[in-house]
């Protein structure tokens, strides 16, 4: 297999484990907690309900969704640290894709335009000219993408020495 070759095959490993742990990022952040209370689902202990003259707050169906959603995305960030920072005005997931175009960027796009979903693609230069039309259509999403570079060739960092990293 020629070097280029090689290195196609790379990166389209490549971006079938990036959208692969998008996908599985969006599930883990957007679901529920499969029925569970929320107590349940952080693995803590319900506190007992007293007889009381004061009134309690029952949380609401939308305070116990929002209660899971964010034991869910601490469940995440326990695991890995890349997400650190978001806005509190609302929820929201951003889809970055790296090292295309490539072989599969045609379906991303496709499904990025069935969903109404905006996206972030960082091209690397020597692929431009082998996936081209896709970039085009990455273009054509308008304010639905942005577009940014990242290398032209994009070594492979795990191969390079400490300096050259």
């Amino acid at each position: 297999m020629s070097g280029v070759g090689r290195r196609l095959a790379q990166v389209a490993a490549a971006a079938v484990l990036v959208v692969a742990a998008a996908i599985v990022a969006l599930v883990v952040v957007t679901s529920a907690t499969g029925g569970r209370s929320v107590s349940e689902s952080t693995g803590t202990t319900p506190a007992p309900a007293h007889r009381s003259t004061v009134a309690r707050h029952v949380p609401s169906a939308a305070e116990r969704t929002r209660a899971a959603q964010d034991a869910g995305i601490d469940r995440v960030l326990r695991r890995t640290p890349y997400v650190v920072a978001g806005g509190g005005e609302k929820r929201e997931l951003s889809l970055t894709f790296d090292d295309g175009p490539g072989p599969y960027t045609p379906h991303v796009l496709d499904v990025l335009r069935r969903l109404h979903a905006p996206a972030t693609f960082f091209t690397i230069g020597f692929m431009i000219p082998l996936f081209h039309q896709a970039l085009r259509r990455e273009v054509g999403m308008g304010t639905d993408a942005a577009i940014g570079d990242h290398t032209e060739q994009h070594p492979m960092m795990t191969h390079l020495s400490p300096a050259a990293q």
